[in-house]
């Protein structure tokens, strides 16, 4: 692996299932960012890939922390030209149910994480 994140070619071995550790936020040319840090690197998250995680692990992203995701090299549509891209799963066994943050949205914490505020 070169550079601070992981790409398409860093998985060109297969899937890998690591464990978050943590995440940030980062300002790119196209805006804000979620960095998903994990055992094996770190993901900047695309909408795709954040709706997917956010969506089984809740919008908290401090709960994120220890959960398990599986890291995949797939193709993608971008500028009308199929690409290599990372998709992020969230490896949850099938008996059990995704985490969903209930607290009302006045009652949870300022980093929480909205799919939908989300610009990109």
């Amino acid at each position: 692996m070169q550079g601070a994140f992981l790409r398409a070619a860093d998985l060109n071995e297969g899937d890998v299932v690591t464990t978050v550790t943590g995440s940030t936020t980062k300002d790119f040319e196209g805006g804000e960012r979620i960095i998903l840090a994990t055992e094996f690197g770190s993901v900047v998250l695309n909408k795709t890939n954040l709706k997917r995680v956010a969506g089984a692990f809740g919008s908290d992203t401090d709960r994120w922390v220890g959960r398990s995701v599986k890291l995949c090299k797939e193709e993608t549509n971008f500028a009308g030209k199929q690409v290599d891209c990372i998709r992020v799963y969230p490896d949850i066994p099938k008996e059990t149910r995704p985490l969903r943050d209930t607290r009302k949205p006045e009652t949870r914490p300022k980093h929480s994480v909205d799919p939908e505020d989300i610009p990109f």
